[in-house]
Parts: C-alpha cells; structure tokens; sequence
C-alpha cells in the first residue's frame, strides 16, 4: 500500500524553487527587465564611443595626422640632386604619438608637370642611440613611382604602427629619411616658405641630415653623419601619426565596462 502511494506522489523539484508571481510582482519584473536593457544599452553605446574615439586617434584631429601640415610653398631651395637619404631631425614631448604612415611630398612640376613620383622613394624613421652615438632605424616604407599625393601635397605609404616614446629633448632624438633626387625636394624646413610642423607631434630641431649610405633596414644602425646645423632640415621625407586614446577617451571604455560588469553581478544574484 505504502509503495503505491509513494508512486502517486509528485517527484520533489529539483534546482532553486520558482516564486509565484502576482499582478504587482510581475510589473516589479518587468520594469527591472526594462531598466536592465537600458543600462546595457547605455553602457555599449559609451563602449561603442570610446573604440570609435580610439580609432581616429583620441586627442589629434581624427584619423591619421600629417606631422608637416602643407606643402612647401616656396620655390627658391629646389632641388633634383640626389642622396640616398635626406631629411630633418625633431624631438616630441608627448610621447604617445603613434606612427602608423610615412610619406614623401610630390611637386605639382613632378614627372613632366603631372603632379606624380616619377621614381621609387624609400623612407626612413631613425631613433638617436646614445650608448653607440649612432642611429636606429625603426620603420621603413616605399612611395611607388607614379604616386599621387593628398590634399597637402604628401603621397603614403602603411607601416607597422610605431610609438615615439622617447621625450629626450635638445637634441636629434628622432630622424626622419628619404631616398631623394629627380623629383623635386628639399625646401628647408627653417625657411619662410617651409611646412610647419604640427605642434601636436613634435618639434623639429633645425637640423638637415644626409648620406649616400643605403638604408640599413628596421633593427640596424646607420651614423647619418652628414648634418647641416641650423638649415632646417630637408623637406621630401613627411610621418603620419595618430595619438594614444586620451584619458577621457579611456573613461568611456572603462564606464562602459563597470555598467556591463554591475548587470552581470545584479543577475547572477
């Protein structure tokens, strides 16, 4: 008798007891649903603001950045000799900026008045190595010949992103180079008709730097002896950049994270 009972007899619930829902428990329910999502929604919208500020370079302007603004606009310093490497010294201060593109400006008389590279032009970014008195190069690229430029009068070419982080001023920290000659360049960058360096970026030092050395590639070292004190540096060889997140821009991933991060907690309980 005891055994058919016990056969009758509802299977004990397993797992955590279900609460029976009245009327006003169920729209308790619904408008902590409804809060939830919006939280959610909230927080990945600010998530969804920070990657869009990271990606077009946080504190500096949107997307990649031209270190030199413009083209040069006087005529007077042309050139068409050649080196294998040309360029300018600078320092930065910030620290954060992030290379990512390097250049070379491209004449409007260029390849017969059409405003393109009539050669191949290799560039160069050093780092000054005390210890060896001698420069690092850090990144390398190749403007093809029949390049076009931007709207600042600068053809470009993708490197792998390179952060300046050395802030050591008063001295070259950083060189910029470019394998020059039949295409126009070298106005200096000292001159009254020269490109201004973004402040934002860094600040050039004033000095030209040279050599018929080939380019040692990313890794090696190169002395770069040639330097000519106080004439600006010469203009060819350009660096896009753009710039870590800013605080603020950091504060929007991190609020973002926390609400995502408090939901999960809050529906865990």
């Amino acid at each position: 008798m005891n055994t058919k009972m016990n056969s009758l007899r509802p299977a004990p619930s397993r797992g955590k007891p279900q609460p029976i829902r009245s009327a006003g428990n169920s729209s308790s329910f619904h408008r902590e649903q409804e809060i939830f999502m919006l939280v959610k929604s909230m927080s990945l919208t600010l998530m969804a603001v920070a990657a869009m500020a990271a990606l077009t370079g946080g504190t500096v302007k949107g997307t990649v950045v031209n270190a030199f603004q413009s083209a040069p606009s006087s005529t007077a310093t042309m050139r068409t000799d050649s080196f294998t490497q040309a360029g300018w010294g600078f320092t930065t201060s910030t620290g954060t900026a992030v290379v990512n593109e390097l250049g070379f400006w491209v004449s409007p008389a260029d390849s017969g008045n059409t405003a393109t590279t009539a050669i191949a032009h290799e560039i160069g970014l050093y780092h000054w190595n005390a210890t060896a008195s001698d420069y690092v190069q850090i990144a390398d690229a190749t403007i093809t010949a029949g390049a076009t430029p931007d709207a600042n009068g600068y053809a470009w070419a993708a490197i792998t992103p390179v952060t300046l982080t050395d802030t050591t001023q008063g001295q070259d920290t950083y060189v910029v180079m470019a394998g020059v000659g039949t295409d126009t360049w070298a106005p200096n960058t000292g001159n009254s008709g020269a490109t201004v360096l973004d402040p934002s970026f860094g600040t050039p030092t004033g000095n030209g730097h040279y050599t018929n050395d080939a380019f040692p590639g990313v890794g090696n070292s190169d002395p770069i002896s040639g330097v000519f004190t106080g004439n600006g540096g010469y203009i060819g060889p350009n660096i896009g950049y753009a710039a870590v997140p800013e605080p603020a821009t950091l504060g929007l991933v991190a609020a973002g994270g926390l609400g995502l991060l408090l939901l999960k907690r809050r529906r865990a309980l």
